[in-house]
């Protein structure tokens, strides 16, 4: 929906492949990074509460010949059967989908500690919910 900035993608690209082949990005929306990633030829599965926003996201990554996995889930309370990731993304605005302290502290605690975020969590750097930053370490395991 929003327009490419290349700088964007570059940042969560680079971030991405620092840390590991394996990408979990929360309210991945259109797959506007989500698509790039995988492109980057990293392991991708954006995840998004709207089916409208994950079907845009599938024709999008149809149209740049990658495959990531998309699911339907809500950032605040998931089960992926305790599957890991080298980083979790919630990327751009997304974050503001949280309406509540308690919804964003769900999302991060739920991502970061259930899904054993092995080197980072990648979020908005500036967030009026609760102080975020561009990467907050996580107890790897």
């Amino acid at each position: 929906m929003a327009p490419r900035d290349a700088i964007l993608e570059r940042f969560y690209v680079e971030t991405a492949c620092e840390r590991g082949g394996c990408v979990l990005d929360l309210a991945c929306g259109s797959g506007r990074l989500t698509v790039p990633l995988a492109q980057s030829g990293l392991e991708v599965v954006g995840a998004d509460l709207s089916c409208a926003m994950l079907e845009r996201a599938r024709n999008h990554a149809r149209a740049n010949a990658v495959e990531p996995r998309f699911i339907q889930l809500d950032m605040r309370d998931f089960d992926l059967g305790g599957r890991t990731f080298d980083t979790i993304i919630v990327a751009v605005n997304s974050i503001l989908h949280l309406h509540s302290p308690d919804d964003s502290e769900a999302s991060s605690g739920r991502s970061a500690d259930t899904y054993r975020c092995r080197a980072g969590w990648c979020s908005t750097p500036s967030c009026p919910i609760s102080p975020c930053s561009t990467l907050i370490p996580t107890s790897a395991s």
